[in-house]
């Protein structure tokens, strides 16, 4: 029966520490999603890791936002930024 328990909470335990991290993928998607309507263009997305000055230059940036923009369609939804 420990067994049992401690498998069940470290089963809750992952559980809520997946939930809290997609809240937090969730919130900061939310942040870059200005407008509200569930996507950010490419070159926004480009900007504000600019911004974020991870030291990465114009071309690095522009092959994350391409590779982050899956579907090619210009935007990075939530399910793409994940």
């Amino acid at each position: 029966t420990r067994k049992y328990t401690l498998k069940t909470t470290t089963s809750e335990a992952i559980g809520e520490a997946l939930s809290s991290k997609f809240a937090n993928m969730k919130a900061a998607f939310a942040a870059l999603d200005s407008d509200g309507d569930g996507k950010v263009s490419t070159s926004e997305f480009m900007e504000i890791m600019y911004l974020l000055n991870l030291g990465l230059h114009w071309e690095q940036l522009h092959a994350v936002a391409m590779e982050a923009d899956a579907n090619g369609d210009g935007h990075i939804d939530f399910e793409e930024f994940l």
